[in-house]
């Protein structure tokens, strides 16, 4: 696989994380642009996923994303409760995601 394709793949799940930072530290609803965005990034994971050297990592990033997804649905409906659960389960696999990242980034060195 080409390597610039590579870098384009692990670039993309950096601003991943980057619009989730902004999800989470955004006040009220979360607007319609933003969810059309995960589902631009559900896409193109999904279409990554068999990259034979990222593809553990971007596995992790459609886990988190479907975790943020019900995040956005609950704190849209006003869950606090559900979207407290869905948040803290995000942040727990992209914790496991980042040792993965961090484990593949150690093999490229």
């Amino acid at each position: 696989m080409n390597e610039a394709l590579r870098i384009s793949r692990a670039r993309r799940n950096v601003e991943f994380g980057m619009l989730i930072n902004h999800i989470v530290e955004h006040p009220g609803k979360i607007s319609k642009p933003v969810i059309r965005q995960l589902a631009k990034y559900k896409r193109q994971f999904k279409a990554s996923v068999n990259d034979r050297i990222l593809g553990e990592m971007i596995q992790g990033s459609l886990k988190v994303l479907a975790e943020v997804e019900l995040y956005v649905k609950a704190r849209n409906a006003g869950d606090k409760l559900g979207a407290k659960r869905y948040l803290d389960e995000s942040v727990r696999l992209w914790n496991e995601n980042d040792i993965i990242a961090t484990r593949i980034a150690e093999e490229l060195s």
